[in-house]
């Protein structure tokens, strides 16, 4: 089995462009692995629905039940089991999660972030099943993601942004984020890293 030698993980708001740098770090090579998967998994095998609450809600019974790192630790399990040397983590809400990751490989956490006007926009374009439809429910679940009314063990996006080794502001055109996504890679590399 190969060895994990390089995480790089990804937290941010809802709608701020973390897709597109995990799709740009797949290109690089990068094996694309989420959170999210981990809690939709879990939402399956329970036969709950996939709404962006109710999957909140078990991530955050999960990691009260298994501790913080829970998703982080099914996640990197599953990247082992795909024999992945590099890896882009996807869907970082909780500084445990972090911790995790920070202690399993070479990692890196960037951070992504757009105005909310920007980000409501991008949610309502790209119209997936769960998403909230109005600003109000945006809004709420906006200030949810980013550990608004949270405990420890719940989402908590703001305290993930501040714990980022870079930041990417995606209030611009895809290609820009793009390019900032390479260009964080290569000082990545340029650290020694695989």
């Amino acid at each position: 089995m190969k060895r994990v030698e390089l995480v790089v993980g990804l937290t941010g708001t809802i709608a701020c462009g973390k897709e597109t740098v995990a799709s740009t770090l797949q290109q690089e090579g990068f094996g694309h692995f989420s959170l999210s998967d981990a809690v939709r998994d879990e939402a399956r095998r329970r036969g709950r629905a996939n709404s962006r609450i109710a999957l909140q809600d078990i991530g955050n019974e999960l990691r009260e039940l298994e501790g913080g790192a829970v998703l982080a630790r099914r996640t990197f399990d599953a990247i082992e089991a795909a024999g992945m040397s590099r890896a882009v983590v996807d869907g970082i809400r909780n500084p445990k999660e972090v911790e995790y990751l920070r202690s399993r490989a070479t990692f890196f956490l960037i951070g992504v972030d757009a105005a909310q006007e920007t980000r409501f926009h991008r949610l309502r374009s790209r119209a997936r099943p769960g998403d909230p439809e109005t600003w109000a429910d945006f809004v709420r679940a906006d200030s949810r993601d980013r550990g608004g009314g949270e405990a420890a063990a719940g989402q908590q996006v703001d305290r993930c942004l501040k714990m980022a080794d870079f930041l990417i502001r995606s209030d611009g055109p895809v290609e820009d984020v793009q390019r900032e996504a390479k260009t964080i890679l290569a000082k990545i590399r340029l650290m020694g890293t695989p």
